[in-house]
């Protein structure tokens, strides 16, 4: 009966229904949150005794855990640093080598397309200010400004990669530092 309670309690709340955890940090979090929240429960229903003690406890946390993290490395291989890493590398994609270009070139590249961005900006400002001179209307600058920042991303993502940079995980990282910094909590 109380295997049961468990196991209907594990199936409850471990399908990682959500997206999925980001990162491997964030995997493992939620696995050990999954194990307090058993222990909790276990405790709540009166079985003291079954807290982590218990191998079938244990394999049920464990199981659902790494039914979690299984769903990271899924995702991962999703990510769209992965996918932007294939395309650039695929024979039916740019068939560029990721090594194949210095850290400078990768640079270069993301200046040239933060460049255009740059361009499409000073066209919106002739807009805002009244100016003649653009060809184009406001709504297609901003639909080329949203291209073109596009673009940056794409390059900086290969940029961060060619440098062995996980850019996800450095912008949360300084996000973080910065928010510590100035005191900013989220919520």
């Amino acid at each position: 009966m109380l295997e049961q309670q468990l196991s209907d309690r594990v199936l409850q709340t471990t399908s990682c229904p959500w997206e999925g955890p980001r990162t491997y940090d964030e995997a493992r979090a939620a696995h050990e949150g999954f194990k307090a929240g058993l222990i909790a429960y276990a405790t709540a229903i009166g079985h003291v005794a079954l807290r982590e003690e218990n191998e079938k406890f244990r394999e049920l946390m464990d199981e659902s855990g790494w039914r979690c993290v299984k769903a990271y490395e899924r995702m991962k291989d999703q990510s769209f640093s992965a996918r932007n890493l294939r395309r650039c590398e695929a024979p039916n994609g740019f068939n560029h080598k990721l090594n194949s270009w210095s850290l400078s070139d990768w640079m270069t590249a993301t200046a040239g397309e933060l460049g255009e961005a740059a361009n499409v900006i000073k066209k919106l400002n002739r807009v805002r200010d009244g100016i003649p001179g653009n060809k184009e209307s406001p709504e297609e600058l901003r639909a080329m400004l949203e291209e073109e920042l596009a673009d940056v991303s794409i390059y900086l993502d290969l940029l961060a990669q060619a440098a062995g940079v996980n850019l996800e995980a450095a912008v949360e990282a300084k996000f973080a530092k910065t928010s510590a910094k100035i005191g900013y909590v989220e919520g």
